[in-house]
């Protein structure tokens, strides 16, 4: 009661709230280099389509990381 006879006086005033400032950054998986595919282990030219193919996939891997970066830095300004 003595807290809601205060809100309504003009000369009572409740305490400031603290306000604390938190860095927020990306996980540490997103910042991590990039990594290739295995090289392939045999010399044949399927082994070589069979290596870029999975080079392409580990690429597509690294761009979407970065994807979520670039949302995530937009989602903070």
């Amino acid at each position: 009661m003595l807290l809601a006879a205060c809100a309504l006086m003009s000369g009572c005033a409740a305490p400031a709230p603290e306000i604390q400032i938190k860095a927020v950054t990306p996980p540490d998986s997103l910042l991590q280099d990039c990594t290739h595919a295995p090289r392939p282990s045999g010399r044949t030219v399927a082994d070589l389509a069979q290596w870029t193919i999975n080079e392409r996939g580990q690429l597509d891997l690294c761009t979407a990381d970065k994807a979520a970066l670039r949302a995530w830095k937009a989602g903070v300004q």
